[in-house]
């Protein structure tokens, strides 16, 4: 509608009016997640439900959904010109809070990295932001449902499990699943 967007269900009842510049997630794709979806205005993205309400206000510049229930957000820190990754349901309500340069779901858990000096440090928390793994690595990857390697700075990896119990040495060097 005028250059804008909006959203009809199949029997072309208008649910979401055409006043944004986008509706869906920022990587372009359009779908629906437990009655919401991001909308773009004022080039920020927020979320939206089916009846029109704003979940959220247009702060984010990437909205994208992570799993089933959850989304991967980022936004503009407010301490720093930093873009920084965080998690939010599809209410909108923070779940692992924005301050990692990146995140990686993985089960109910989440690979999180931050830039320190010229490092990026890896660890691993679970989806109340809780450390299981600190951020003192130079990787950490999945290697199975319940086991991730952490590898350190000497290229040296450990298995730990999912909730940061370490069970080898770092004497690997490598780590896959089988």
């Amino acid at each position: 509608d005028n250059g804008k967007v909006g959203l009809k269900n199949d029997a072309g009842k208008v649910l979401i009016p055409g006043k944004y510049e986008a509706l869906g997630w920022s990587d372009g794709k359009l779908s629906v997640m437990s009655n919401a979806t991001g909308y773009r205005k004022g080039g920020k993205w927020g979320l939206i439900n089916l009846s029109n309400q704003l979940l959220t206000k247009p702060e984010f510049e990437e909205i994208s959904p992570a799993n089933a229930s959850l989304l991967f957000a980022r936004k503009k820190s407010p301490l720093s010109l930093r873009i920084v990754s965080g998690v939010i349901n599809t209410a909108g309500k923070e779940i692992i809070p924005f301050q990692y340069d990146d995140i990686k779901l993985t089960s109910l858990r989440a690979i999180v990295f931050s830039k320190v000096g010229d490092e990026y440090r890896y660890g691993l928390v679970d989806l109340d932001n809780k450390t299981l793994i600190p951020q003192l690595f130079k990787n950490i990857k999945s290697v199975g449902s319940l086991r991730y390697a952490a590898e350190n700075f000497e290229g040296k990896w450990a298995v730990f499990t999912d909730l940061g119990k370490q069970i080898t040495n770092f004497d690997l060097d490598s780590v896959s699943p089988f």
